[in-house]
């Protein structure tokens, strides 16, 4: 799991269109090329695209074999060159076997490649083609507003949104499969001088780059292009928002936190405070000296501090001042992180998913494998308690889709906060590190849960006020959001605490004043 590096498995792209273009294709070498892919599973095919509807014939075929190449010919008028092609499956199955080096490069020497399709799918509802459409509308309309072409194809064959022209280096489709209601597939072309230098890369198995740039490539070109807002970009919200938030420096002091489900339900008191220390401990441990250990060839990161400093951090959410209160609150948060703190806190994590991925030898986790080993001590000749934690280092890899400011240090007149300053502040994170861009505060209900007194309400909204106005300095949220009693809209600087009394919706800002393809 390595922080700056995207992968098509972890992304959940498919590579679904490979082609090489050779200027010229002796016989000779096209016999070796059939022959070498025959042998892998390939059946080829004659293509000609003279035509309007292409001729295709069969080269060298067997039934057993489930995959093709294709000799294309008559590609344009003006080139009489060869396209070997590997559409669909057979692309994705030829991009493994090059992963695995079972590809002769050397016949490909005299060709480039000319073209690379990736593509995601998203499930969609089948009672919800009309909202398709409305989302392909929606698109059309902001796509054209930056100067690129966008056309919607509706038949009774296909429901499609195209974007740019075949003709540019880079274009995209995205269109419901087979018009069935069940997935939309958004699928991307890169072509010619964008997709050509790659083959260097193939050539010496360079794939942690070839994936980290194409799935940089893919992630930006749409994250440009498309409404965030939208239902149907959720899962490109979701794969954008880790990678830009991680840049947002700007923010000091600041907590990473990862996705949780809100049920809504009330936290108690040793909840609370466990997850206002948990989000403190994920950045302490960040900055600390470690060594590494492997065990069952899994590395692990051995931190040893003082406890007291870790204290230090979260004195400001302590409510007494005595060193010996706060050191033993310590302790014990400490013990409990051999429990479930991080799997019940971040209830929607992205990280065991991944884990499981790229560490086959983890098979489930019940118990929190990311923190197997918490000691406490004393070092001789010392009074000083302290702690030695074993961490699976690949916590401190995971992109947290997060990074907040800080909202449990102490306040401007440098007071400890309230029990219901530290309560709102919980609430606005739980709500704020969901999935969904679109992000509903209910707070009549969230008073109506904690049995809120009268003489404290006004109090209370004006604490949710005063963080959403943060938040936006942050440039976290938009500036417009909506009012729960009537869904209208309202300045986030006109909220006051009449107005806010039900509720509002607000809009998390992912930025696209940056492009992905930078080193990030």
């Amino acid at each position: 799991m390595k922080q700056n590096k995207l992968t098509f498995q972890s992304q959940n792209l498919i590579v679904d269109y490979l082609e090489f273009k050779f200027n010229v294709l002796p016989e000779f070498i096209k016999q070796k090329i059939v022959q070498s892919f025959f042998k892998l599973g390939f059946n080829s095919f004659y293509v000609d695209k003279k035509y309007r509807d292409p001729v295709q014939d069969s080269i060298q075929t067997n039934s057993n074999n489930q995959y093709q190449i294709q000799f294309v010919v008559n590609v344009s008028s003006y080139w009489n060159g060869v396209c070997v092609a590997f559409p669909g499956n057979s692309a994705a199955f030829f991009y493994q076997l090059s992963k695995e080096k079972k590809i002769d490069w050397n016949l490909f020497d005299s060709a480039n490649i000319n073209r690379f399709d990736l593509n995601y799918i998203r499930t969609i509802d089948p009672s919800q083609e009309r909202q398709v459409v409305d989302f392909f509308k929606q698109s059309e309309q902001i796509i054209h507003s930056k100067g690129i072409n966008a056309r919607i194809n509706s038949t009774k064959k296909e429901l499609s949104l195209k974007i740019a022209s075949k003709r540019s280096n880079r274009s995209a489709k995205i269109y419901d499969v087979g018009r069935k209601s069940q997935f939309l597939k958004f699928e991307m072309e890169i072509r010619r001088t964008l997709i050509a230098d790659y083959k260097s890369d193939f050539l010496i198995n360079d794939f942690e780059k070839i994936e980290d740039l194409l799935t940089r490539e893919f992630l930006n070109y749409f994250w440009k292009l498309l409404p965030l807002k939208n239902n149907y970009t959720d899962w490109l919200s979701q794969r954008i928002r880790p990678i830009i938030n991680n840049t947002r420096v700007s923010i000091q002091p600041y907590i990473s936190t990862d996705y949780i489900k809100s049920d809504r339900s009330k936290l108690s008191p040793v909840s609370l405070k466990n997850f206002i220390m948990f989000l403190k401990f994920i950045r302490f441990t960040k900055e600390l000296e470690y060594e590494i250990q492997k065990f069952d060839n899994i590395l692990y990161r051995v931190l040893v501090f003082r406890v007291k400093d870790f204290s230090n951090v979260c004195d400001s959410m302590f409510k007494s001042d005595n060193n010996y209160y706060k050191i033993r609150q310590v302790k014990q948060f400490l013990r409990q992180l051999q429990e479930n703190i991080f799997l019940e806190i971040f209830n929607d994590s992205d990280f065991i998913q991944i884990l499981a991925l790229e560490n086959q030898s983890i098979i489930e986790m019940d118990r929190l494998t990311g923190i197997p080993r918490v000691t406490l001590f004393k070092q001789p000749r010392s009074n000083y308690l302290v702690a030695r934690i074993v961490l699976l280092e690949d916590l401190f890899h995971y992109r947290y889709p997060f990074r907040i400011p800080d909202l449990f240090e102490l306040d401007l007149n440098n007071q400890k906060l309230s029990k219901y300053e530290n309560l709102v502040r919980v609430e606005f994170i739980k709500i704020f590190s969901s999935r969904d861009v679109q992000k509903p505060f209910y707070i009549r209900e969230f008073l109506n849960t904690y049995k809120i007194s009268n003489q404290k309400i006004k109090e209370i909204k004006q604490i949710f006020i005063d963080i959403i106005h943060l938040f936006q300095q942050y440039q976290l949220i938009e500036k417009e959001g909506l009012l729960m009693s009537n869904r209208s809209p309202i300045n986030i600087y006109d909220l006051n605490t009449s107005n806010i009394s039900d509720g509002i919706i607000l809009y998390e800002k992912i930025t696209t004043n940056l492009s992905l393809k930078d080193k990030i």
